[in-house]
């Protein structure tokens, strides 16, 4: 939780000293994309299915077995909430921002791969580009292959359930119809990234992202309005 925190001040005061001015990028670049465009491709690919799977999971799984308070009451339901804030609240991109950031500033005002060895320059220097750079990626892959099998995973299966309670008769809860819903996902993904930046990722996340408002407003309009911004105000407020 230290190391998280220092990461989250370190970004904040990054943001607001003279380096927040830094293009990343030539100096004489302009932005490809508009700040609502980024905005989606970096929440799309930074929470992804996670947080619609454990934006309701934590919470619930939190409250029936706290840490600390007791199960079920009214402290279990405040700590069920302030960890499931902390886990995809601003904290989170703190983690993303110092990784992204990094890798961003040594690829794009550098002109070194775009890769995490690249983020070790200042300490190794070129030995970046030998078995020691070649060790750190192979992790960097690793720790991404695992991550985006694990939000694959989550997706399917919600996407399973979901189809199964609207459809009980049709579509059971099964490794069939999961397997299925893997290789859609996935080739809608391989066809997003194949069809390029601007008519497949960028557009695909602007679309998540609407989706992903109605949803929430549906949420906020039809469930109980009034308790979803006092329980927001009470863990942060």
């Amino acid at each position: 939780m230290l190391a998280v925190a220092l990461f989250l001040m370190f970004i904040i005061v990054l943001a607001f000293s003279s380096y927040g001015s830094i293009k990343l990028g030539p100096d004489h670049g302009e932005a490809e994309y508009g700040f609502l465009e980024w905005f989606a491709m970096l929440f799309s690919a930074g929470y992804g299915i996670a947080l619609l799977f454990y934006g309701v999971a934590e919470p619930v799984m939190h409250f029936s077995s706290p840490p600390m308070s007791d199960p079920q009451t009214i402290a279990a339901a405040k700590e069920a909430m302030q960890i499931a804030y902390f886990h995809w609240g601003f904290h989170i991109w703190a983690i993303y921002g110092v990784v992204g950031l990094s890798l961003a500033y040594f690829a794009f005002r550098h002109g070194l791969p775009l890769s995490i060895r690249s983020t070790l320059y200042p300490l190794i220097g070129d030995k970046i580009h030998g078995p020691i750079g070649h060790i750190v990626d192979v992790f960097a892959i690793l720790g991404t292959m695992f991550g985006i099998a694990t939000s694959l995973g989550l997706s399917v299966s919600q996407i399973n359930a979901g189809l199964n309670y609207l459809l009980p008769d049709i579509i059971p809860v099964n490794t069939t119809i999961q397997v299925v819903a893997i290789a859609l996902v996935t080739s809608a993904a391989l066809v997003s990234v194949l069809a390029g930046m601007d008519k497949g990722v960028k557009r695909l996340s602007i679309l998540n992202m609407v989706l992903a408002t109605a949803l929430m407003v549906f949420v906020f309009v039809v469930g109980p309005t009034i308790f979803i911004p006092k329980c927001l105000y009470g863990k942060y407020g």
